[in-house]
């Protein structure tokens, strides 16, 4: 373990375990809840900020990816053995698949596809109750998720321009940035087109964005962007223009927004199939997902912030 991973996990341990402590007091979770669920977290996201150490066995991968749950499941009484074995099975093909199955535009699109469908239908997330109210343990089945995919592409997928890190590069932020600012005018004119959401900022604004902001770049923004740029617009690049893969790539980005509430969300879908674009634009130009994780991050933000 580098000196600078185990400072990254002394932080994430303190101010986490802070945060929890204050979150599960104002919302009066109680301690035999509260200790079990944050330990669980924290675990997890501990095991996320080391995915790009090189002591990933597939063994041990498929071990991790029931810690979690067994964490907080079995202090809080939530612990089911079916919903044990379904989790083992599920990451277990995920793992024995990126393993095994050839790397190509075919697998990896079934692959992308198969999981996407488990997760729409909330099958991770239902294995991952709720142990009382305003518990966010199916936020825990989709740190799972992205962490569990992160891993595979990392480890079967790895290509020159992935460009996996957690901290963007300066070219990533300029990017990034510059790739959001020209696709926010155009996201202003379709959530007021399309009717989408009145203008109300959100309160406690002067904290929210700053841990919107930390949260969807590191968890949501790197993942969706390994999977549509990483690894989809990647693969259809080796087959097409880029100008045609990138469509393609950010319609099928769009298409998995159709879940959004109410379902069929068809204006959500259209407005992230444009935002698809922008990150695409932004990862053509950098060669990495960070510069793309960097506009995505930025575009969510401002949406929770701005249209509350």
């Amino acid at each position: 373990m580098t000196p600078h991973l185990r400072a990254a996990l002394a932080i994430i341990w303190l101010a986490g375990g802070i945060a929890a402590y204050i979150y599960s007091q104002q919302l009066t979770i109680p301690a035999r809840i509260a200790v079990p669920v944050a330990v669980a977290f924290l675990a997890e996201i501990s095991l996320y900020a080391a995915l790009n150490a090189s002591f990933w066995t597939p063994a041990r991968l498929w071990i991790s990816s029931l810690a979690s749950y067994l964490i907080y499941s079995i202090p809080t009484g939530q612990f089911s053995l079916p919903n044990l074995a379904l989790l083992a099975a599920i990451t277990g093909i995920a793992i024995l698949w990126m393993r095994y199955v050839p790397a190509g535009l075919a697998p990896d699109l079934l692959f992308l596809g198969l999981f996407a469908a488990l997760y729409i239908a909330k099958v991770p997330q239902a294995i991952f109750a709720e142990p009382g109210p305003k518990v966010q343990t199916p936020a825990l089945a989709q740190l799972l998720c992205f962490r569990l995919l992160v891993g595979l592409l990392l480890r079967y997928r790895t290509h020159a321009d992935l460009g996996f890190g957690f901290i963007p590069t300066r070219a990533d932020w300029r990017i990034g940035l510059r790739y959001f600012l020209y696709f926010a005018p155009i996201a202003a004119a379709g959530v007021y087109l399309l009717e989408l959401r009145a203008f109300r900022l959100a309160t406690g604004i002067w904290w929210r964005a700053p841990l919107t902001f930390i949260g969807i770049l590191w968890v949501v923004a790197l993942g969706e962007e390994f999977l549509f740029r990483g690894l989809l617009l990647h693969r259809l690049r080796a087959l097409m223009p880029p100008t045609p893969a990138l469509a393609v790539a950010s319609l099928a980005f769009g298409a998995v927004h159709l879940w959004f509430p109410p379902f069929p969300n068809w204006k959500f879908v259209i407005l992230a199939s444009a935002a698809g674009v922008f990150y695409g634009l932004a990862y053509l130009e950098a060669r990495t997902v960070r510069a793309a994780m960097v506009a995505h991050a930025l575009t969510v933000t401002a949406w929770r912030t701005f249209l509350a």
